[in-house]
C-alpha cells in the first residue's frame, strides 16, 4: 500500500489495499490497530511487530488522505504504546511510529477546549495541570516519586473538559533475587547463566567469567542481543571479547563503563551458546553484579535476567 500511494496517492490499487486493511482493523472505542499475524521482514513478531504493521497502515492511510477515524484511532494507539523511555520497544517500531506520528502532525487528536487535569496519589491532589487549546498533543513529564508510600497506593486521574487527552503511569520497582519463582525464571523463550570463577580475589586479580545463553524454543532466535553488566571496581579484558570476533562466535560486541553488549545474529531452535571472558579487579570493593540480560533486538519483551552474585575484592 504504501509503495503504490507513494507514487500516486490516488491509486485505485492502492486505495483497494487500504479499503481492505480498514476492513480488518481491531477498533476499539478510543484506538485502532492491526494485527501483523506473523513476523515482520524485520524478525519482529507479537506486539512489536504489532506496533510496525499500525505505523505502516497509518502512514499510507495519511499519505492518502483517507479513512481519518481509523487514522485517528492508530494514532492514538501509537501514542499509548509507548514505553517508559518514550520508545517502543525495537528500533525499527520506534522509527515507523515516529514517522506516523510526525505526518500526522496537525491532525489532532485531542479537542481544540481547555483541559483542567487533577491528578490525585491516595485522595490528596498532588498536581494540577492546565491544558490550553491546540496543546492537548504536548507531552507533559510529572514525577509523583514523593506522594507514594510504602505498599499499595491508589492513583486518580481527573479531567474537566473535552480534550479527549491519552496519559501514561509508568513505575520501576526491584525485587530480590529470592523473591522471583523458581518456575519464572525457568519458563520463559530465552535463559541466561553467568558464572564466575570466583566470589573473593584481591586487588589486580584477574576474574573469569563463563555466560551461557540458551534458546528454549522450537525456532531460531534472531538477533540476540546479551548485555553484560560490568562489576563495579572491574575493568574489561577487552583482548577476551576480540578474540569472540575473530571466532564468529559473536557477530561484534560495543562496551561502555557499566556493560558490555554483545550481538548474536542468531542462536538455533533448542540451542545453547556458551563463551567466557575476563576482568580485573581494580579496586577493594564488597557489592553484587549488576543485571545481565539477552533479549532479542526486534522484540526487546522476550528477555532473561541471569541471577546475581556478590563479589569482594580485598
Amino acid at each position: 500500500a504504501n509503495a503504490l500511494i507513494s507514487y500516486d496517492t490516488s491509486d485505485a490499487q492502492g486505495m483497494g489495499v487500504l479499503n481492505e486493511l480498514a476492513r480488518s482493523v481491531v477498533e476499539e472505542k478510543e484506538s485502532a490497530f492491526w494485527e501483523s499475524g506473523s513476523p515482520s521482514i524485520y524478525c519482529s513478531y507479537g506486539n512489536a511487530a504489532d506496533i510496525e504493521t499500525t505505523a505502516l497502515v497509518t502512514y499510507a492511510m495519511l499519505k492518502a488522505a483517507s479513512h481519518s477515524d481509523l487514522v485517528r484511532k492508530s494514532l492514538t494507539h501509537l501514542l499509548k504504546a509507548r514505553d517508559s523511555y518514550g520508545t517502543w520497544g525495537s528500533t525499527q517500531a520506534t522509527i515507523l511510529s515516529m514517522k506516523a506520528l510526525i505526518l500526522g502532525t496537525g491532525k489532532m487528536l485531542g479537542g481544540e477546549e481547555q483541559a483542567r487535569i487533577a491528578i490525585k496519589v491516595n485522595g490528596e491532589v498532588a498536581r494540577k495541570i492546565e491544558i490550553e487549546p491546540g496543546m492537548s498533543d504536548v507531552m507533559q513529564m510529572i514525577s509523583l516519586q514523593e506522594f507514594v508510600k510504602k505498599g499499595a497506593n491508589i492513583l486518580a486521574v481527573e479531567a474537566e473538559g473535552e480534550a479527549g487527552l491519552t496519559y501514561q503511569i509508568a513505575a520501576s520497582y526491584y525485587l530480590p533475587w529470592s523473591y522471583i519463582p523458581t518456575e519464572e525464571k525457568e519458563r520463559g523463550p530465552l535463559s541466561i547463566i553467568v558464572r564466575y570463577d570466583r566470589a573473593s580475589l584481591s586487588v589486580d586479580d584477574v576474574l573469569g567469567a563463563e555466560v551461557e545463553v540458551s534458546n528454549r524454543t522450537s525456532t531460531p532466535a534472531f538477533m540476540v542481543i546479551v548485555d553484560l553488566g560490568i562489576p563495579p571496581g572491574f575493568s574489561v579484558d577487552e583482548t577476551s571479547l576480540r578474540r569472540l570476533v575473530e571466532k564468529d562466535t559473536v557477530e561484534k560486541y560495543s562496551k561502555t563503563g557499566r556493560q558490555i553488549v554483545l550481538y548474536f545474529r542468531q542462536i538455533p531452535a533448542h540451542s545453547k551458546i556458551t563463551f567466557s571472558y575476563s576482568l580485573k579487579a581494580r579496586f577493594p570493593i564488597r557489592a553484587q553484579t549488576p543485571p545481565s540480560t539477552a533479549y532479542l533486538y526486534y522484540n526487546p519483551e522476550t528477555k532473561a535476567v541471569a541471577e546475581p552474585m556478590e563479589i569482594e575484592v580485598k
